[in-house]
C-alpha cells in the first residue's frame, strides 16, 4: 500500500514488505518518519581561573531516523507474525531513504529501537522502530559529486553540496605508466583540502588504487591489477601510506576544495565525494 509516507530498509520498501501475504495486505500503513535532534557533544577547556572555555572537540554520536507505523491485522497470532517480518527487516539494517528527504540517505544504520507488541487487545496502536547511523552519522546525497585529473602534477578544486562539518572521498587511481621504486617512501601524492594520502607502492601500467573508507569509517587503500570487472587484489592496507599520511581523506561541503594529484609517473585520479548534511 503506497501512502504518503514512503521508507526504504536495506533496499526493501517498508510499506509494500508484507503485500504479498493476502492476510496483510494493504495492513501495514506509514503514519509519520522523524528525526532525532542531532546528539552533540563537545570538550571544553579551560586554562587557570578565566571565565569560558576552549572548544577543544566537537563530537556527534549518531543521526536517527524513527519511522511509526500502523499494522491494522485484527487476528493477534497474524500481526504478531507480521510484526516478526517487519523486526527481520529491521535487524540487517544498512541504508535508510526516506521519501521526505529525496536523493538523500542514511548509510550502515543500526536497529535502535524495535517495533513491539506491547499489548494484543490494542491492535490499532502504532507501532515505531529508529535506527541510526554511527561511523559516520550524517545524510549523504545518494549521487556523488565527482571530479578527475590526469598526469604527474595538477590540481583543480571540487565544490561538495551541503551543511555537515566533513564529507567522506573515494579517491581511484589509474597509472599510465610503470612507477620505478621509490626510496624515499612516496611515489604518488593525492590531496583534498587539507588531507592527503601518500602512497609508497611501485605502481605498474594499469594497476588500479582505490582509497575510500570502510563501513567503521577507517582509512581502507586497496590496489588491483587493473580497474576492470574482473581485476585482482594485488596490496592491501593502510601500511601502503606513508606515516606522514593524514587518517583519511575529506572534503568540506559547502567550499571549493583543493584536489590535487603528484606522483612520479603519469596517472588518472577521479575523486567522488558524497554531499553530507546536518
Amino acid at each position: 500500500m503506497i501512502t504518503r509516507y514512503r521508507a526504504s530498509i536495506g533496499g526493501s520498501q517498508l510499506d509494500q514488505l508484507l503485500q504479498s501475504d493476502k492476510r496483510f495486505k494493504d495492513k501495514l500503513v506509514i503514519l509519520n518518519i522523524g528525526y532525532a535532534e542531532p546528539g552533540i557533544s563537545r570538550t571544553i577547556e579551560t586554562a587557570g581561573d578565566n571565565d569560558g572555555g576552549v572548544i577543544t572537540r566537537t563530537y556527534r554520536q549518531r543521526a536517527s531516523v524513527t519511522i511509526t507505523f500502523g499494522l491494522y491485522v485484527y487476528n493477534v497470532a497474524d500481526r504478531y507474525e507480521a510484526c516478526e517480518t517487519i523486526k527481520t527487516l529491521a535487524s540487517k539494517g544498512g541504508t535508510v531513504i526516506t521519501n521526505d528527504r529525496p536523493k538523500r540517505a542514511l548509510y550502515n544504520c543500526v536497529c535502535d529501537q524495535y517495533p513491539e507488541i506491547d499489548s494484543a487487545r490494542d491492535w490499532t496502536e502504532p507501532l515505531t522502530m529508529v535506527f541510526s547511523s554511527y561511523a559516520f552519522p550524517y545524510w549523504q546525497d545518494q549521487t556523488a559529486t565527482v571530479k578527475s585529473l590526469t598526469g604527474t602534477k595538477t590540481e583543480t578544486t571540487i565544490t561538495v553540496p551541503g551543511n555537515a562539518p566533513k564529507a567522506k572521498c573515494t579517491m581511484e587511481i589509474t597509472a599510465a605508466e610503470n612507477f620505478p621504486t621509490n626510496l624515499n617512501g612516496t611515489i604518488l601524492k593525492v590531496t583534498v583540502d587539507s588531507t592527503f594520502i601518500n602512497i609508497n607502492y611501485a605502481l605498474k601500467k594499469n594497476n588500479y588504487c582505490l582509497i575510500d573508507q570502510d563501513e567503521k569509517n577507517n582509512l581502507r587503500i586497496r590496489i588491483y591489477d587493473n580497474s576492470s570487472s574482473s581485476k585482482k587484489l594485488i596490496a592491501s592496507g593502510i601500511g601502503l601510506a606513508t606515516e606522514s599520511s593524514s587518517d583519511k581523506l575529506v572534503a568540506i561541503p559547502g567550499k571549493a576544495n583543493k584536489f590535487a594529484i603528484q606522483a612520479d609517473k603519469k596517472v588518472t585520479a577521479k575523486l567522488s565525494v558524497r554531499g553530507a548534511w546536518l
